[in-house]
């Protein structure tokens, strides 16, 4: 067993600034690659590859299930830096997404294989999610002030609303422009 690593000096005022700065400006892309890869989409694309119920549930399971991760990663802790850790997880979930950029060439092969490999590129990549999660919260606590974790919250959930506003308002654009046009996909939804 290796010996747990030092504490470290506190952090500055301007360490802990540009660490809420950092953490507020990417939250809303973490929250929807989260959002994305756990929710609803992977149900619509497993459903339109052919999955069967069982699979769809097993998907909709993986990110409650690889919550047990976090144990072992919070034993790593004392020997892994947090944000090593958390960067780590991150570009592995990234890593283990990047079948699904290909779901046009999986959706046309269909079949079983099809199925098994969005499956596996959603299980590691709740995995690796999951585990960035495990240090979130204490890696939070070297870059907040007790009396700001308010203020850093309201700032984290505003920066997220902010982008589902955008999301949605460029979506409705994007969807009264692409009906207007001959075979858009808004059109053929309506047929």
């Amino acid at each position: 067993m290796q010996p747990a690593s030092a504490p470290r000096a506190p952090l500055s005022q301007a360490q802990r600034a540009r660490g809420r700065r950092l953490a507020i400006s990417s939250h809303p892309a973490g929250m929807t690659f989260r959002m994305v890869f756990t929710q609803h989409l992977p149900t619509l694309a497993l459903v339109a590859l052919g999955a069967s119920e069982l699979q769809v549930g097993l998907q909709g399971a993986f990110v409650y299930a690889f919550i047990a991760l976090q144990l072992p990663t919070l034993g790593a802790v004392g020997r892994v830096s947090k944000r090593r850790i958390l960067v780590s997880a991150h570009v592995f979930a990234v890593a283990a997404a990047t079948p699904l950029l290909f779901y046009a060439a999986l959706a046309e092969r269909g079949g079983s294989g099809a199925i098994a490999v969005a499956l596996a590129s959603f299980g590691f990549t709740a995995a690796g999610i999951c585990v960035g999660d495990t240090v979130w919260f204490p890696l939070l606590r070297a870059y907040v002030e007790a009396d700001r974790v308010g203020r850093f919250f309201g700032a984290l959930r505003t920066g997220w609303h902010l982008a589902l506003i955008g999301f949605f308002s460029f979506s409705q654009c994007a969807s009264l422009r692409s009906s207007r046009w001959p075979g858009g996909w808004a059109s053929r939804a309506r047929r």
